[in-house]
């Protein structure tokens, strides 16, 4: 019997941009494996959650997330 190849989870390149008071003061690149746009974001949002840039001391501070681009692969 032939294997049969699946498909692989989508990949998503997300963009999760830092901002204070409406000025970005940092963007930091995630790859991701989701199956859709918005888990993406979510899988990339908390990651993000480690980074430098999500300080606490820093006022009034929020995180978007953008799907920069997705790939399909085979596995």
């Amino acid at each position: 019997m032939t294997p049969v190849k699946q498909p692989a989870a989508p990949r998503f390149v997300v963009e999760v941009v830092f901002s204070n008071a409406g000025a970005v003061y940092g963007i930091e690149t995630y790859p991701v494996e989701a199956a859709g746009r918005a888990e993406a974001c979510g899988i990339a949002l908390r990651r993000s959650e480690d980074s430098p840039y999500d300080d606490a001391r820093i006022p009034d501070r929020r995180r978007t997330a953008r799907v920069r681009r997705s790939v399909m692969t085979a596995r």
